[in-house]
């Protein structure tokens, strides 16, 4: 594929993306005060070639109806549309910003009812444009066009985007750019509001900054961990099959939505899972879902991988999208090292939707890795899956290509493929070297810190670490026993290693409100074991009592 997806747009400035989220708040506001009956919408749901459903919220229950039609014409009608109640609870949030992310005070200080509206809209044809427009208590509001999602169309565009939640006017700028790309649907792989349990935050963080895009472009959107139990997710959100987990096609790509929450072989996620991937005769197989089955930095995840790791290979799945981690990361295709036929696949981490960033770490096995706000954009044909990263000021962050030659990866992306067992060996090392610091290291006195080194999972050979600082981490503190050579121990209780650190940087250290060492301390290290060879990066270290306590003894 020649044509590159990018547009031009102008960066955007913090200040911009302050005054575009006071806008979209405004807005809000200016519509609840002069009596508008819509709270929410309408927005698009359940896109199907024959169908689609409009969706809007509203104070007041009365009947409704939509207008909708081809080539601008309206004159088709889906009439009386009756509502549901809602509940709608909302708490008092920390006033911080990065707290408002978890925290959640006792006294909640509000609860309304609201009506939900879902309208149907059928005898719809495949890969169509149609016009519509909802009318509600004598208030019409603007015509709107959507595409009907066509299975044999030749070639589709999507984006993907995940952990929006926080900072809506973050979020509001990654949105403000989405229908340049003119998208059929966008995938969001979890994490939509800070706390799924407090009403007021779904305005305010997901419908208002997307207000402008999901009145046109339907949203297929995966739970993650912060929808918590999913009331409002599941009231608020239509979405095919068990609505938990789905499936569907868009030209020649199939999309399998999964909730983390599943994660065993004998649930019955997995059983459908398994036949609708192994059913599919799509060109391309790409599955979303909240955490990542590999990711480096962040939180360091590693979903499904005694049951659906398994199953992708053999269902030859193309590409695994995720979130959960607040960064982007890219790896090169990854299959088994002792299975060679192994079907490669290519993992993207894409959390980038709004929260507060994560630390991203390098690894062999990664092509890009950015801790930044962004969304993906995705072009598919028969032979050909294009994607693009877009930071959120609009420039490019990564670019890729994956091609088939007679429904089989090209030979330039199989010369790509990194051997599964090494990323698994890194994510696996990594809480090892996580350093937990009894005091704070001083240029003139060195400071101890623990390392508790793991053994290895499910009875793997013993795996050597040649523990040293990271080059940035080198920049400030000085390992006086250093670098520490260890083997993981016997299954049972891990080992501990201390280090002696000392300060050599310019800056007194200090600990920041999560007792996290600053300048960041973090450490690296050399992997060697039967099964794979890598390199492993820590999280940062932490003042810790626990380590305190255990120096003295």
């Amino acid at each position: 594929m020649n044509r590159m997806l990018s547009r031009v747009c102008p960066p955007g400035t913090g200040k911009l993306r302050a005054w575009a989220a006071l806008c979209f708040g405004a807005a809000l506001a200016a519509a609840a005060q002069e009596g508008s009956p819509f709270s929410k919408g309408p927005y698009l749901q359940v896109p199907a070639p024959k169908t689609v459903a409009v969706l809007w919220e509203s104070p007041s229950d009365h009947p409704g109806l939509v207008r909708f039609g081809r080539d601008g014409q309206l004159d088709r009608t889906v009439a009386p549309v009756t509502a549901r109640p809602i509940t709608g609870v909302s708490g008092t949030l920390a006033t911080d910003a990065d707290a408002s992310a978890t925290a959640w005070l006792s006294t909640r200080r509000e609860t309304n009812v609201f009506y939900l509206y879902s309208a149907t809209l059928k005898g719809l044809k495949p890969g169509a444009t149609y016009s519509y427009t909802v009318e509600l208590d004598g208030t019409q509001t603007p015509p709107r066009r959507f595409r009907t999602l066509n299975p044999k169309a030749r070639s589709v565009r999507f984006i993907a985007y995940g952990d929006d939640r926080t900072h809506p006017e973050i979020h509001a700028a990654l949105t403000r750019r989405f229908l340049d790309y003119q998208p059929e649907f966008i995938l969001h792989n979890g994490d939509l509001v800070a706390r799924g349990d407090d009403y007021a935050l779904w305005s305010r963080e997901f419908f208002g900054p997307l207000a402008h895009v999901i009145d046109q472009v339907p949203i297929f959107p995966i739970i993650g961990n912060h929808e918590h139990d999913c009331t409002n997710y599941l009231a608020l959100l239509d979405l095919p099959g068990r609505k938990r987990w789905y499936s569907f096609d868009a030209g020649p790509v199939h999309v399998l939505g999964l909730d983390f929450h599943y994660e065993k072989a004998t649930d019955e996620q997995f059983q459908f899972a398994r036949r609708d991937l192994l059913a599919s005769r799509a060109p391309w197989k790409i599955v979303f879902l909240h955490p990542p089955v590999f990711n480096v930095g962040g939180h360091a995840s590693a979903w499904g991988h005694e049951s659906y790791l398994p199953l992708f290979h053999q269902a030859k799945v193309d590409l695994v999208l995720a979130g959960h981690s607040h960064l982007y990361e890219r790896f090169r295709p990854l299959a088994s090292a002792a299975h060679p036929s192994e079907w490669p696949i290519t993992y993207a981490t894409t959390g980038g939707g709004g929260a507060p960033l994560h630390v991203s770490l390098p690894n062999p096995a990664l092509v890009v890795y950015e801790a930044v706000h962004h969304f993906m954009v995705f072009e598919a044909t028969r032979d050909t899956l294009h994607g693009e990263a877009i930071r959120d000021d609009g420039s490019l962050l990564d670019r890729f290509e994956i091609r088939k030659v007679h429904r089989r990866p090209a030979q330039e992306y199989l010369a790509q493929v990194y051997p599964e067992e090494s990323v698994e060996l890194a994510v696996e090392t990594m809480p090892s070297l996580a350093g937990q610091a009894a005091a704070l290291p001083g240029r003139n006195e060195a400071a101890p810190v623990l390392l508790r080194v793991a053994p290895r999972k499910n009875g793997a050979p013993p795996a050597a670490l040649e523990i040293s600082l990271t080059p940035e981490s080198a920049m400030n503190y000085e390992l006086e026993n250093g670098p520490l050579r260890v083997t993981t121990p016997d299954p049972g209780a891990p080992a501990s290693v201390w280090a002696k650190v000392r300060a050599t940087g310019p800056a007194k250290v200090t600990q920041d409100k999560n007792h996290n060492l600053s300048p960041p301390l973090l450490f690296q290290a050399n992997v060697k074991a039967a099964d794979g060879e890598t390199t492993a990066y820590g999280a940062k270290s932490r003042l810790s009592s626990d380590a305190a306590e255990a120096a003295k003894k």
